[in-house]
């Protein structure tokens, strides 16, 4: 997978945008489908994208092919030509540094392998890991869990969510969230998306009608936040609760801040 970023100086909702300011407009697959902010998708070989520049377009073609839609095709071309790509399977953690592996063995070998087994006075792997992504993502506290169901159970209960409460979350999700919501004791209320795959937020005003839920799990579905700033307001106007899925979201920010805020 080819992930392509570019440089937008306006402000996109529906865009992931990094932590460097960039938004992610165009995933490019081999072969792929070129995805813009339009919608629209044009399926392209990985040969086609190699010689997409050095492609000629027939004499006879030209003379049918309007002037715009020519210059927009060598705009097109020499736009997509002229960015970064990376190479890299978005499946594919990145390798883990040789610093880390050592640190690693070294703690197989004490056999510290928990947070309750150090002795007192000596912070842990883990309780360190918990100050970094603090300080990081700009919150006051982490807990590190054994996964994101984990999390997503205890916040609501944490909450206060009861035994058959309907709780409203992404159609469009990780099987871990509802599940996490059935453990809870909630009822699934599952909201639309958009064809970008974040919330559909029409719809998810009709369900907050319908459902009288008072409770909503956001999940940041591969990195993409919906419009953060309706969703609060949504919340706010109809008594909502709501807890953010960030396991996907971890160093996309929206308005400047991280996700999670």
């Amino acid at each position: 997978v080819q992930l392509i970023c570019e440089r937008h100086p306006a402000k996109r909702t529906s865009s992931s945008v990094c932590s460097t300011g960039t938004n992610i407009s165009k995933i490019i697959m081999t072969p792929s489908t070129v995805h813009t902010a339009a919608g629209r998708s044009t399926l392209y070989s990985k040969n086609s994208m190699r010689n997409r520049e050095n492609a000629r377009v027939p004499a006879t073609m030209q003379a049918h092919q309007p002037r715009a839609g020519r210059l927009a095709a060598t705009a097109l071309s020499t736009d997509v030509a002229s960015r970064t790509v990376l190479e890299k399977s978005l499946k594919l953690s990145d390798p883990v540094p040789e610093a880390g592996i050592e640190r690693a063995v070294e703690i197989m070998r004490s056999g510290s392998m928990f947070r309750f087994d150090n002795p007192e006075g000596v912070e842990d792997e883990v309780s360190k890991a918990e100050v970094d992504v603090a300080e990081y993502t700009n919150f006051k506290y982490a807990t590190a869990m054994n996964s994101c169901g984990s999390c997503i159970f205890t916040a609501l209960w944490a909450i206060g969510v009861q035994p058959g409460d309907k709780v409203l979350s992404n159609a469009f999700t990780f099987t871990a969230v509802p599940s996490a919501i059935v453990h809870a004791g909630g009822e699934p209320v599952y909201v639309d998306c958009e064809p970008n795959y974040v919330l559909d937020l029409p719809d998810l005003e009709a369900k907050m009608k319908s459902s009288g839920a008072k409770w909503l799990v956001v999940s940041h579905m591969r990195g993409k936040l919906s419009d953060m700033d309706a969703i609060a307001a949504l919340c706010k106007q109809y008594g909502v609760r709501f807890i953010e899925d960030c396991a996907h979201s971890l160093g996309v920010l929206w308005n400047g801040e991280h996700s999670g805020h």
